[in-house]
Order: structure tokens, then C-alpha cells, then sequence
């Protein structure tokens, strides 16, 4: 482990090895042993920063935030509100079942061009040019 790993470590994790990243604990403890002198002052202030942060205590919740966030969780939904979602599902339905239609349409027309004899022109025909003047 380099010093700029331990260094990253130390920031993200902490200063307790048991929090890190199963892969990475085995290679800190050896860079602890191996290097005190720069593992230390890495470890003491993310110490300190551990600290800090368990110290840290948010204030709870108004009484009256909280009523307002269950009152609003049992509203439903209006009948426009549910037909405009409807519609928008319908319309995605609608535009795979066009996008599968026109691909099945195109594999057609290219696997007749080629039944035809005609290979090297298969991406160029078209359901509009299939013609007898093809077939001369």
C-alpha cells in the first residue's frame, strides 16, 4: 500500500481499519507496522474527525412537519392524475409495438431481396422498389 493510498483510506473510511474495505485491511495494518511515521498523523486526524462526527446530533423533527408528511402520504390520486399516467403507458406500448412492426417489416423485405438473388443490393431495397425491373 502507498502512502497516497493509506492517505485516501484514512479520508474516506476513517481512522478504524475494521470500517475499510475488507481488501484493503490486511495491506493497512502491515503499512501501520511498516511506516508509524506517516500512518500516525493520518490516523489521529481522522480521529478527530470520527470524533466530530459522532458528535454531531441533528434536532428531531417538528410535530407538525411530521403530521403534514403523513397527512400527505394518504391522499390519492385524482382520476386525472391516473388517466394521464394510463396514457403516457399507452403511448410507450404503442411506440415499441410501431418500432417491433417496422422491424419485422424491414427484415422481411431485406430476406426477399436476398432470396431473390440479390445480396450485395440488399440494403438498399426497399418495399417501394421491388419491382420486375429487379428481376431483368
Amino acid at each position: 500500500m502507498t502512502p497516497q493510498r493509506f492517505q485516501e483510506l484514512t479520508e474516506i473510511y476513517g481512522a478504524e481499519v475494521r470500517r475499510w474495505p475488507p481488501p484493503e485491511q490486511a495491506g493497512a495494518v502491515a503499512f501501520i507496522r511498516e511506516h508509524p511515521d506517516i500512518a500516525q498523523p493520518a490516523l489521529r486526524l481522522a480521529a478527530e474527525l470520527d470524533g466530530m462526527l459522532a458528535q454531531y446530533r441533528t434536532a428531531p423533527a417538528e410535530a407538525a412537519l411530521r403530521e403534514r408528511i403523513i397527512a400527505s402520504s394518504g391522499k390519492s390520486w385524482s382520476g386525472w392524475k391516473r388517466a394521464r399516467l394510463w396514457w403516457q403507458g399507452t403511448g410507450l406500448a404503442g411506440i415499441g409495438l410501431a418500432g417491433a412492426i417496422t422491424g419485422a417489416l424491414l427484415i422481411g423485405v431485406i430476406h426477399s431481396a436476398e432470396s431473390r438473388g440479390y445480396e450485395d443490393q440488399a440494403y438498399a431495397v426497399t418495399a417501394f422498389n421491388i419491382s420486375d425491373e429487379l428481376e431483368e
